[in-house]
Protein backbone atom coordinates (compact mmCIF):
# COMPACT_ATOMS: atom_id res chain seq x y z
CA UNK A 1 0.00 0.00 0.00
CA UNK A 2 1.60 3.13 -1.36
CA UNK A 3 0.85 6.50 -0.56
CA UNK A 4 1.45 8.77 -3.46
CA UNK A 5 -0.29 11.86 -2.25
CA UNK A 6 1.48 14.98 -1.06
CA UNK A 7 1.29 16.14 2.45
CA UNK A 8 -0.16 12.40 3.65
CA UNK A 9 1.65 10.84 6.82
CA UNK A 10 5.06 11.58 7.90
CA UNK A 11 7.12 9.30 5.71
CA UNK A 12 10.58 9.77 5.40
CA UNK A 13 10.86 9.37 1.55
CA UNK A 14 8.45 10.41 -1.11
CA UNK A 15 6.05 7.84 -2.07
CA UNK A 16 6.33 5.53 1.21
CA UNK A 17 3.41 4.83 3.05
CA UNK A 18 2.57 6.18 6.80
CA UNK A 19 1.44 3.57 9.37
CA UNK A 20 -0.36 4.82 12.37
CA UNK A 21 -2.20 2.80 14.71
CA UNK A 22 -6.18 2.98 14.81
CA UNK A 23 -7.39 2.26 18.42
CA UNK A 24 -10.87 0.09 17.98
CA UNK A 25 -11.68 -3.34 17.39
CA UNK A 26 -10.08 -5.39 14.15
CA UNK A 27 -12.25 -7.59 12.18
CA UNK A 28 -9.92 -10.92 13.46
CA UNK A 29 -11.17 -13.13 10.58
CA UNK A 30 -10.88 -11.03 7.65
CA UNK A 31 -10.19 -12.84 4.46
CA UNK A 32 -10.11 -15.98 6.68
CA UNK A 33 -6.78 -14.71 8.28
CA UNK A 34 -5.50 -14.03 12.23
CA UNK A 35 -7.87 -15.61 14.86
CA UNK A 36 -11.51 -15.16 16.90
CA UNK A 37 -12.94 -14.98 19.62
CA UNK A 38 -11.98 -18.64 20.80
CA UNK A 39 -8.31 -18.21 19.83
CA UNK A 40 -9.14 -20.16 16.39
CA UNK A 41 -8.14 -19.34 13.00
CA UNK A 42 -10.99 -19.58 10.87
CA UNK A 43 -9.74 -22.75 9.51
CA UNK A 44 -9.55 -24.60 12.91
CA UNK A 45 -13.43 -23.46 13.63
CA UNK A 46 -14.36 -25.05 10.16
CA UNK A 47 -13.07 -27.99 11.12
CA UNK A 48 -14.16 -27.77 15.22
CA UNK A 49 -17.97 -27.27 13.80
CA UNK A 50 -17.10 -29.99 11.20
CA UNK A 51 -16.16 -32.58 14.21
CA UNK A 52 -19.37 -31.46 16.10
CA UNK A 53 -22.04 -31.98 13.40
CA UNK A 54 -20.60 -35.87 13.75
CA UNK A 55 -18.06 -35.84 10.97
CA UNK A 56 -15.14 -38.13 11.30
CA UNK A 57 -11.90 -36.14 11.61
CA UNK A 58 -10.57 -37.03 8.37
CA UNK A 59 -13.86 -35.67 6.84
CA UNK A 60 -13.61 -32.75 8.74
CA UNK A 61 -9.78 -32.00 7.91
CA UNK A 62 -10.70 -32.03 4.19
CA UNK A 63 -13.84 -30.13 4.38
CA UNK A 64 -11.84 -27.00 6.38
CA UNK A 65 -8.41 -27.45 4.90
CA UNK A 66 -7.19 -27.72 1.12
CA UNK A 67 -6.13 -31.44 1.57
CA UNK A 68 -6.43 -32.31 -2.52
CA UNK A 69 -3.19 -33.53 -3.03
CA UNK A 70 -2.07 -35.12 0.51
CA UNK A 71 -2.22 -38.86 1.17
CA UNK A 72 -5.21 -40.24 2.98
CA UNK A 73 -2.40 -41.33 5.87
CA UNK A 74 -1.44 -37.54 5.98
CA UNK A 75 -5.17 -36.25 6.43
CA UNK A 76 -5.37 -38.76 9.92
CA UNK A 77 -2.35 -37.34 11.12
CA UNK A 78 -2.91 -33.66 10.52
CA UNK A 79 -6.70 -34.39 11.51
CA UNK A 80 -5.23 -35.62 15.01
CA UNK A 81 -2.76 -33.54 15.56
CA UNK A 82 -5.50 -31.02 15.01
CA UNK A 83 -7.97 -31.92 17.13
CA UNK A 84 -5.11 -32.58 20.01
CA UNK A 85 -5.12 -28.86 20.15
CA UNK A 86 -6.62 -27.55 23.27
CA UNK A 87 -7.98 -24.73 21.99
CA UNK A 88 -9.65 -26.66 18.74
CA UNK A 89 -10.68 -29.93 21.51
CA UNK A 90 -11.98 -27.31 23.94
CA UNK A 91 -13.86 -25.42 20.72
CA UNK A 92 -15.64 -28.87 19.91
CA UNK A 93 -16.85 -29.84 23.54
CA UNK A 94 -18.60 -26.57 23.56
CA UNK A 95 -19.86 -26.26 20.57
CA UNK A 96 -21.42 -30.25 21.41
CA UNK A 97 -22.91 -28.69 24.11
CA UNK A 98 -24.52 -25.88 22.82
CA UNK A 99 -25.92 -28.62 20.20
CA UNK A 100 -27.01 -31.05 22.74
CA UNK A 101 -28.39 -28.18 25.45
CA UNK A 102 -30.52 -26.98 22.30
CA UNK A 103 -31.77 -30.58 21.12
CA UNK A 104 -32.79 -31.22 25.02
CA UNK A 105 -34.98 -27.72 25.53
CA UNK A 106 -35.93 -28.57 21.94
CA UNK A 107 -37.29 -31.98 23.03
CA UNK A 108 -38.84 -30.78 26.68
CA UNK A 109 -40.72 -27.88 24.51
CA UNK A 110 -42.49 -30.36 22.50
CA UNK A 111 -43.29 -32.54 25.98
CA UNK A 112 -44.44 -30.00 27.18
CA UNK A 113 -46.45 -28.41 24.17
CA UNK A 114 -48.12 -32.16 23.64
CA UNK A 115 -48.89 -32.58 27.26
CA UNK A 116 -51.02 -29.70 27.72
CA UNK A 117 -52.42 -30.09 24.28
CA UNK A 118 -53.93 -33.59 25.39
CA UNK A 119 -55.19 -31.81 28.53
CA UNK A 120 -56.98 -29.70 26.90
CA UNK A 121 -58.18 -32.39 24.31
CA UNK A 122 -58.90 -34.68 27.64
CA UNK A 123 -61.11 -31.90 29.67
CA UNK A 124 -63.25 -30.35 26.24
CA UNK A 125 -67.08 -31.15 26.83
CA UNK A 126 -67.29 -30.13 23.29
CA UNK A 127 -65.31 -33.32 22.06
CA UNK A 128 -66.44 -36.70 21.87
CA UNK A 129 -65.87 -39.11 24.61
CA UNK A 130 -63.74 -41.45 22.64
CA UNK A 131 -61.55 -38.32 21.94
CA UNK A 132 -61.56 -37.60 25.90
CA UNK A 133 -60.88 -40.77 27.07
CA UNK A 134 -57.82 -42.02 23.96
CA UNK A 135 -56.23 -38.22 25.62
CA UNK A 136 -56.09 -39.80 28.89
CA UNK A 137 -55.28 -43.09 27.58
CA UNK A 138 -51.91 -40.76 26.33
CA UNK A 139 -51.46 -38.77 29.54
CA UNK A 140 -51.53 -42.10 31.39
CA UNK A 141 -48.88 -43.57 29.42
CA UNK A 142 -46.83 -41.08 30.01
CA UNK A 143 -43.64 -42.10 31.68
CA UNK A 144 -43.53 -39.52 34.41
CA UNK A 145 -47.35 -41.13 35.30
CA UNK A 146 -46.82 -44.48 33.88
CA UNK A 147 -51.05 -45.21 35.09
CA UNK A 148 -50.85 -47.82 32.64
CA UNK A 149 -47.62 -49.71 32.88
CA UNK A 150 -48.29 -53.56 33.91
CA UNK A 151 -45.79 -54.96 36.11
CA UNK A 152 -44.68 -58.07 36.46
CA UNK A 153 -44.40 -59.47 39.91
CA UNK A 154 -42.18 -62.76 40.32
CA UNK A 155 -42.34 -64.06 43.39
CA UNK A 156 -38.93 -65.46 44.57
CA UNK A 157 -39.39 -66.00 48.40
CA UNK A 158 -40.58 -69.61 49.09
CA UNK A 159 -39.15 -72.44 47.08
CA UNK A 160 -40.96 -75.56 45.87
CA UNK A 161 -39.53 -78.82 44.81
CA UNK A 162 -40.54 -79.74 41.53
CA UNK A 163 -42.89 -82.60 43.01
CA UNK A 164 -44.79 -80.04 45.07
CA UNK A 165 -45.60 -77.90 41.52
CA UNK A 166 -46.59 -81.14 40.08
CA UNK A 167 -48.91 -81.38 43.16
CA UNK A 168 -49.88 -77.89 42.52
CA UNK A 169 -50.61 -78.01 38.95
CA UNK A 170 -53.02 -81.27 39.43
CA UNK A 171 -54.99 -79.21 41.81
CA UNK A 172 -55.36 -76.96 39.73
CA UNK A 173 -56.57 -79.03 36.92
CA UNK A 174 -58.67 -80.91 38.84
CA UNK A 175 -60.35 -77.86 39.95
CA UNK A 176 -60.78 -76.59 36.13
CA UNK A 177 -62.20 -80.09 34.90
CA UNK A 178 -64.78 -80.35 37.80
Amino acid sequence: MEDKGKGRGKGKGKGKPSLTVVPGNVVPLLNGKGKGKEGLTAKQEAFAAKVAEGETLAASYRAAYDAENMAPATIHNEACKLMANPLVTARVNKLVEEKRAKTSHDSARIRISVIERLQIEANDTTNPASVRVRALELLGKITDVALFTERLQTDTATTRSPDQITEELKERIAKLAG
